[in-house]
């Protein structure tokens, strides 16, 4: 089994919702059913693909001119943005996800599959345009911040989007922080940014599990002066919400991270209870409840399985 923090909020929503992502989803042809869920699994909000966009954009035009000591042009990435929106937004239109040909890799950054259009839910204009603003808004943010400037400025490399996976509790544990910052000579920063237009909610064990994992993962072969992120209680944690441009530093401490392990710990073992070490096609789905809350449901990528299958909103 592979755990991360996104899988285990899943869990802690709707365990159906984590039974159809992570036990039945398969891409496979062979089984019609498994493939529509896993299809289903690649769906994703109108507000969640707009926060996409903008990973996207810092991490594969922004962050490579950051790493040259240098700040891309401002029209060059609102521009990179907007059509990297507009070529997805074609793909999700036609559905091409859902073309059994179709594979992530020949796809490439064109790849898009939304929740909306599965539903037939309207994407207008008026959407469109509100979610291309947004994403001006919090690329702009960036931009202009003070954070930009300090990495730019500094000898620190830069690595975007890279997956970091460790064993604990003799199960994979896999998390891919937005941006970590190595320097030469003091420990490594980890950022992850958010695009929510009401960025209320704190992300500290998100980053915690972050710090913990870099700490103890086999050393990519470009991870600079990795001797600096051995101790998790020493790296720098910053959370930076770009629609709102506010910014939560956090720092762990020796009790933090005996939390963090507990968390880990718990709730791997109640994903394994309900598994039982079976594979699909031997695991009861009936002991994975359903989500308690209707709205839960009716925004759920596998309401239409669910539903079939017995599930009530």
């Amino acid at each position: 089994m592979i755990w991360s923090v996104s899988k285990s909020a899943m869990f802690k929503q709707c365990p159906r919702k984590w039974y159809y992502s992570q036990v039945m989803a398969s891409r496979g042809i062979k089984n019609a059913e498994r493939r529509q869920v896993y299809l289903l699994n690649q769906l994703q909000s109108a507000y969640a693909w707009r926060g996409n966009i903008v990973d996207k954009t810092i991490s594969d035009y922004v962050v490579p001119f950051m790493n040259r000591n240098t700040c891309p042009n401002q029209h060059g990435v609102i521009a990179y943005a907007m059509q990297l929106m507009e070529k997805q937004l074609a793909f999700a239109k036609e559905r091409t996800f859902a073309n059994p040909a179709t594979t992530k890799t020949a796809s490439g950054d064109k790849y898009c599959a939304l929740y909306e259009i599965e539903y037939g839910k309207e994407i207008n204009e008026e959407l469109l345009e509100s979610l291309r603003q947004e994403i001006k808004t919090a690329l702009n943010n960036f931009l202009g911040s003070e954070l930009i400037k300090e990495l730019t400025n500094s000898t620190a490399y830069l690595v975007t989007q890279r997956s970091l996976r460790f064993k604990y509790a003799d199960n994979s544990v896999t998390c891919t922080p937005d941006l970590i910052a190595f320097y030469d000579d003091k420990s490594p920063l980890i950022v992850d940014w958010k695009v929510h237009a009401f960025g209320i909610k704190q992300y500290w064990l998100q980053l915690g599990i972050y710090a913990l994992a870099l700490s103890l993962v086999t050393p990519h072969r470009d991870f600079t002066n990795y001797n600096h992120s051995k101790i998790p209680t020493q790296t720098r944690l910053l959370e930076y919400q770009l629609l709102s441009n506010q910014q939560r530093e956090y720092s762990l401490n020796d009790e933090d991270i005996i939390e963090l392990e507990d968390y880990m710990y718990q709730s791997i073992e109640d994903m394994n209870r309900l598994v039982d070490g079976k594979k699909y096609g031997h695991v009861d789905m009936e002991k994975f409840r359903t989500a308690q809350s209707p709205s839960t449901c009716s925004r759920c990528n596998f309401r239409k399985v669910c539903w079939e299958d017995g599930g009530e909103a």
